[in-house]
């Protein structure tokens, strides 16, 4: 036996050995979830290079919590081994795979109140790049957790990196997440999970009806994305639309409150709009029909349209005659007023459950910080001043 081969056959006997406590290591469950208390706004919060979490504050900004912690192990640096054995000529796909992942910290995204408010869902992860990369991945996993921290459940091992915000069933039994090509509904009490939509692009958020019983996405198998009508207990799926051949077509479609209408954003060749639709009397969405659409013109979206809690207003970020920011749309009176002008504003958007308040992110200082707005533009305040990242602030 050469000396090459004695080196490959030691690498794979201890690369065994240590792959099998790798993983012991890094599989256990290391992630700690404190109360909520009485605050009421979660977000999401970088606190270093390496590490993510989710935090809590009341809603002027203070009482700041950490909610979630978790170990932020680097993990072994394997990757100087692995030079030297490719050096002395050992083929890349004899090396143990656990030597070419090199873990940088951990990430937590995504915090979002159930209905009730009772409970929250989150996803955590941990952030590594590849021997031959050095571009950072990211894996995620949904977690539940009661308010007070206790009966933490981790509900998608296994189904791949979590995309997209989860988004809970109106009775608060079910989530829906997007997984690497699948959209899975996940029962939140026992993580059984199924497969709704598989190997089709789901661009956006989908959103459940009301009641429940429909769920409408915007998917996409080239460039243009279509509206589908799935139907939860069935699993009978409905195209909606049919838009031209290289039209970037239908984007975050959201239902009203009630569930009279669904507003979508479209654009075509010549125009960006949001339209709100009405439904027949089945509850589906009439697509197409122009006696049930309103329309409200823009040059283009840049976040998800959010629906005030009374379904009177819309609220946005977008442009409109070269002014861009955060718009609200007032469905009743067929208007659209700039609330707040500002080129930086991100993520998602989310209104007080009196309807009296909007919390948005904003980069303005170059990293992300969370304000408050009136939906008619008054009493703007910066609610987080920290010196990281904060996304994604959500109201209980």
């Amino acid at each position: 036996m050469v000396l090459r081969d004695k080196i490959l056959l030691f690498v794979l006997v201890v690369g065994g050995v240590l792959g099998l406590s790798w993983h012991w290591v890094e599989g256990r469950s290391e992630l700690k979830v404190m109360g909520v208390g009485g605050q009421e706004i979660l977000f999401a919060s970088q606190l270093s290079d390496n590490e993510t979490a989710v935090m809590a504050m009341e809603k002027d900004g203070k009482g700041l919590i950490q909610v979630t912690e978790a170990s932020n192990r680097m993990g072994m640096n394997y990757f100087k081994i692995v030079d030297g054995l490719l050096a002395i000529g050992v083929p890349l796909h004899y090396i143990p795979e656990f030597m070419m992942r090199q873990f940088h910290g951990v990430y937590q995204d995504g915090p979002v109140w159930s209905p009730d408010g009772s409970q929250f869902a989150f996803a955590a992860g941990r952030q590594y790049r590849f021997y031959w990369s050095v571009k950072k991945k990211i894996e995620l996993d949904v977690y539940v957790a009661e308010g007070d921290g206790s009966d933490v459940r981790r509900l998608t091992e296994g189904i791949g990196d979590v995309r997209g915000q989860m988004i809970w069933s109106p009775d608060g039994s079910a989530l829906l997440v997007e997984g690497e090509a699948d959209l899975y509904l996940i029962d939140v009490m026992t993580g059984r999970n199924e497969i709704l939509l598989a190997g089709m692009a789901v661009n956006d958020e989908p959103t459940w009806s009301p009641d429940g019983k429909r769920i409408v996405v915007a998917m996409s198998r080239g460039y243009s994305a279509e509206l589908y009508l799935v139907e939860v207990e069935s699993g009978e799926i409905e195209q909606l639309s049919w838009v031209e051949e290289r039209v970037l077509g239908y984007r975050t479609p959201t239902w009203s409150p009630d569930g009279s209408q669904l507003a979508v954003r479209f654009c075509d060749w010549e125009r960006c709009q949001v339209q709100v639709l009405g439904v027949d009397e089945a509850g589906v969405p009439m697509v197409g029909d122009e006696e049930q659409v309103w329309l409200f013109e823009f040059s283009l979206f840049l976040t998800p349209l959010t629906w005030s809690p009374d379904g009177h207003q819309i609220v946005l970020r977008g442009q409109k005659e070269g002014v861009e920011g955060l718009y609200v749309i007032d469905v009743v009176n067929d208007g659209v007023q700039l609330v707040v002008e500002d080129r930086r504003i991100d993520g998602g958007l989310s209104w007080r459950p009196d309807g009296k308040e909007i919390l948005f992110t904003s980069y303005g200082d170059g990293d992300g910080e969370i304000f408050v707005v009136g939906p008619d533009g008054s009493g703007l305040q910066q609610l987080t001043f920290n010196e990281v990242k904060d996304w994604g602030p959500v109201w209980r």
